[in-house]
């Protein structure tokens, strides 16, 4: 079912007609994520880039992060992480993280995600394009990110 922190909507959108907004309140315990279904098959030494259009809340603690695996199915044996740094006044900004596959990785889950704030919330918009992620078309990796959103796909 849709997590109530994560939403498709058209307001998030940067172009086109849907976006995804994160939300997070100070009483919040963990981070909320913005992550395909399932893992991405990669080749080692496989050059990566993601791109999108984030803006939020000023001074909203936000990450890239990607996991990586040696299969499509158990533990991540490596994590990267870089932050997204928010400007003021929720302008929306490009966002591109390039990336080498490591040695012994066979699978990948790239990831926004979005801390919660010491007090009140925090929110940030995300427009995703994936068209150069591990070499698939960018409709096929926005139809995975948005079955996270299974009651809002009439996209």
């Amino acid at each position: 079912s849709p997590h109530r922190d994560q939403q498709l909507v058209r307001q998030a959108a940067y172009q086109g007609s849907w976006g995804v907004r994160l939300k997070r309140a100070g009483y919040n315990r963990q981070p909320v994520l913005l992550r395909p279904l399932h893992r991405i098959p990669v080749q080692p030494g496989q050059s990566l880039t993601l791109m999108g259009w984030v803006r939020g809340t000023s001074g909203a603690s936000a990450r890239v992060q990607v996991s990586w695996y040696q299969a499509r199915r158990g533990a991540s044996v490596a994590r990267f992480s870089q932050p997204i740094v928010l400007p003021r006044g929720q302008a929306w900004q490009p966002l591109r993280v390039d990336l080498t596959v490591p040695d012994h990785v066979n699978a990948m889950a790239p990831a926004i995600a979005l801390d919660p704030p010491s007090i009140g919330w925090q929110q940030l918009l995300a427009a995703i394009v994936t068209d150069t992620l591990a070499g698939r078309p960018e409709a096929d990796v926005a139809a995975d990110f948005t079955r996270l959103w299974p009651a809002c796909c009439s996209i």
